[in-house]
């Protein structure tokens, strides 16, 4: 419980460097993260949460069904 703040600043600004980045890259369709300036929920965000809205964020892959089932099967973790 010490470092959970550290923790959690890291958590929100990796999670606002690959939501950025998954918001540029030509295979994503959308990205849904609040701590986005292209998020209509960013004004909020930043009068509610000001330090980052979390760790987590939604995104979806140009090619439905089969490009997403194609993108997990090939993750690796």
């Amino acid at each position: 419980i010490e470092t959970l703040g550290m923790r959690m600043d890291r958590h929100v600004s990796n999670a606002i460097a690959v939501a950025e980045h998954l918001e540029n890259h030509p295979l994503v369709s959308w990205v849904r993260y609040p701590s986005l300036k292209s998020s209509p929920y960013y004004s909020l965000a930043q009068k509610y949460t000001p330090k980052g809205a979390g760790a987590v964020f939604s995104f979806g892959i140009k090619g439905g069904y089969e490009a997403g089932r194609k993108f997990v099967d090939s993750l690796k973790m």
